[in-house]
């Protein structure tokens, strides 16, 4: 058997030679146009059945404007107009047939329906003219609008003292004064509590500053003693009783049984006290024992 050896692809001819050429690419240029291209049919189809959608249900825009304006118009309008009946007219008849009601300014009180006239209700319409008459008949049978008005009674509150009360209250309340006699006393007695207490300032306050004190020493020393003894740490008690008091104008003399406790031992005596006046405070000037 031949073998039949293959023929070339390529065919040559007298002119040349015939090669196969694959088709040309397209540019980039071209491939976004055929891209943009395809994007628009796709957004014209849905728009087409969106259109036909919405133009079955009748909501396009640009369609079926009057049947939405029937649809939304208020139905209110019709029922208001058949709901409000006209009023029927007054015949003058009837007008003249009222006798005319005068209303007095005492009865025209705020809060109170005393100024509604009856038979006025005809001239009201149908639907507000049973409110009237019932208004009137709770009136008519209601208690009287206003009551009374009770009397004040006296008055719990006590009235204002006047000047004179004050004064005399005041007199009635004030401490007398005190008799030049029992201020003495007083004095003496706050004396004799200072030296018991040993408060040395309280106690020399009720001596004056010309004080003579006895024994032949002088006022300095006599200060310096006394503040000695009423220092030292031993108790002491001072009793006055029988207290004898005379008064010459701004001098008095005071006597009376002192008794003097320290130490355990006890000491009895009179003294005498010669006092002045001085700034309104009875001060010692002397102060000596026996008569």
């Amino acid at each position: 058997m031949a073998l039949i050896a293959p023929t070339s692809m390529t065919s040559n001819t007298k002119h040349g030679s015939n090669r196969y050429s694959p088709p040309a690419l397209l540019t980039p240029g071209q491939t976004l146009l055929w891209f943009l291209g395809g994007i628009l049919a796709m957004f014209l189809v849905v728009s087409l059945v969106f259109a036909v959608k919405l133009g079955a249900e009748g909501r396009l825009p640009f369609l079926g404007k009057s049947a939405r304006a029937e649809a939304i118009a208020p139905p209110t309008v019709q029922r208001a107009s058949s709901a409000a009946p006209e009023s029927p007219p007054i015949s003058s008849s009837s007008a003249q047939a009222q006798p005319e009601q005068t209303v007095t300014p005492s009865l025209i009180r705020p809060g109170s329906n005393a100024t509604f006239v009856p038979g006025t209700e005809n001239i009201l319409p149908p639907e507000v003219a049973h409110l009237a008459s019932d208004t009137s008949s709770k009136a008519a049978s209601g208690p009287p609008a206003s009551a009374a008005t009770p009397e004040p009674g006296p008055s719990s509150t006590p009235a204002a003292p006047t000047p004179a009360t004050l004064v005399a209250s005041t007199a009635a309340n004030a401490t007398p004064p005190r008799t030049p006699t029992e201020d003495i006393q007083q004095r003496i007695t706050d004396w004799a509590s200072a030296w018991q207490k040993k408060d040395v300032d309280a106690y020399l306050k009720h001596y004056a500053d010309d004080f003579t004190p006895t024994g032949g020493i002088t006022h300095t020393d006599w200060l310096k003693q006394r503040r000695e003894r009423l220092g030292r740490p031993d108790e002491i008690t001072v009793q006055l009783s029988n207290m004898n008091i005379t008064t010459d104008g701004r001098v008095a003399t005071a006597r009376f049984t002192q008794s003097y406790s320290a130490q355990g031992k006890t000491l009895k005596e009179t003294k005498t006290l010669a006092l002045v006046l001085r700034d309104g405070h009875w001060l010692i000037r002397q102060e000596r024992i026996g008569q």
